[in-house]
C-alpha cells in the first residue's frame, strides 16, 4: 500500500497547484476581456497579438497536458504489469490497485503543470500591461470626420442650386 504521507503531499501540492490556477485564471480573463471591450471594433497590432496568443495558448497547453497525462498513464499501466508479473503467484496481486493510486497524483500533477505554467505566466505578465481605452482614439476620428445624414447637402451646395 502507498505510504499514505506521500500520497497526501502529492495530492496537496496539487491542490496548491488547482489553488493557482482558480486564482490566476480569473484575473487573466478579467484583462483580456476589458481588453477587448476597449480595443472596439478595430483592435490594435498588440491587441491582435494579444487575442491571437490567447488561443494559441490554450491549444498548446491542452495538447502538452493531454501528452503527459498519456505518458504518465503508459508508465503507471507498464509499473502495474511488472507488479502483476512479479507476483505472479499471488491471487491478491492480481486485484492489488496499488501501483495505479500511487499513479494518480503524477497523472493529475502532469495534467495541470503545462496549464498552471502558462495561467500564471499571463497573470503576472498582464498585471504589468496597463489597459488604455480606445476611446480618445475613437473621439479624434469622430470630430476630423463629419458624418452627413442620408440626403442632405451641404450650405455651399444648396446655395449654388438656388443661384443658378
Amino acid at each position: 500500500m502507498p505510504n499514505s504521507v506521500q500520497t497526501w503531499s502529492h495530492w496537496w501540492r496539487n491542490g496548491q497547484t488547482l489553488w493557482d490556477i482558480a486564482v490566476s485564471a480569473p484575473q487573466v480573463v478579467a484583462h483580456r476581456t476589458a481588453r477587448m471591450a476597449l480595443a472596439g471594433h478595430k483592435p490594435s497590432l498588440k491587441d491582435q497579438q494579444e487575442f491571437h496568443r490567447m488561443g494559441a495558448e490554450k491549444l498548446e497547453a491542452m495538447g502538452e497536458a493531454g501528452w503527459a497525462v498519456m505518458w504518465q498513464l503508459w508508465q503507471a499501466q507498464q509499473n502495474a504489469a511488472m507488479a502483476l508479473m512479479g507476483a505472479w503467484w499471488k491471487p491478491q496481486a492480481w486485484v492489488d490497485p496499488g501501483p495505479w493510486l500511487r499513479a494518480l497524483p503524477g497523472v493529475t500533477a502532469a495534467g495541470l503543470k503545462p496549464v498552471h505554467q502558462r495561467v500564471t505566466a499571463n497573470a503576472r505578465r498582464l498585471s504589468n500591461v496597463a489597459l488604455t481605452p480606445a476611446l480618445p482614439a475613437l473621439a479624434l476620428a469622430a470630430a476630423t470626420t463629419t458624418v452627413k445624414p442620408k440626403g442632405a447637402r451641404s450650405a455651399a451646395a444648396k446655395a449654388k442650386k438656388h443661384a443658378g
